[in-house]
């Protein structure tokens, strides 16, 4: 991702599973923004984002832990999607996490997965 479009941000409130409203620090600008390359929930159209966080000193992405936790669908194609996301959604799926305790859930059109 381009440097000038990493900013740090608080987040003020989340709108559905995988859409957020930030306030950015350096600005004051609120942004909307949906988590890229992951579907939770129907949204309106808005920019898509990584959002990265510290937890315990490490880097964190948000969008792989709601995967992880079975709580999206990694959504292909996306511009900005990541493989390690497809990665995540597999574990999920593996472990029978949130969305994938069901047998047999099968994404909507438009969803994919990869499995590697």
């Amino acid at each position: 991702m381009p440097e000038d479009r990493v900013f740090h941000a608080n987040v003020l409130e989340v709108v559905s599973g995988d859409t957020i409203r930030l306030k950015r620090s350096d600005s004051g600008e609120v942004i909307t923004a949906k988590l890229s390359g992951i579907d939770c929930s129907k949204t309106d159209e808005m920019p898509a984002a990584i959002i990265w966080y510290i937890d315990a000193g490490r880097k964190k992405s948000l969008n792989s832990e709601l995967l992880e936790a079975g709580l999206g669908r990694w959504s292909v194609p996306c511009d900005m999607a990541d493989v390690r996301l497809g990665d995540a959604e597999n574990e999920a799926k593996k472990f029978r996490r949130g969305l994938w305790a069901e047998p047999g859930l099968a994404p909507p059109p438009g969803f994919g997965t990869v499995d590697r």
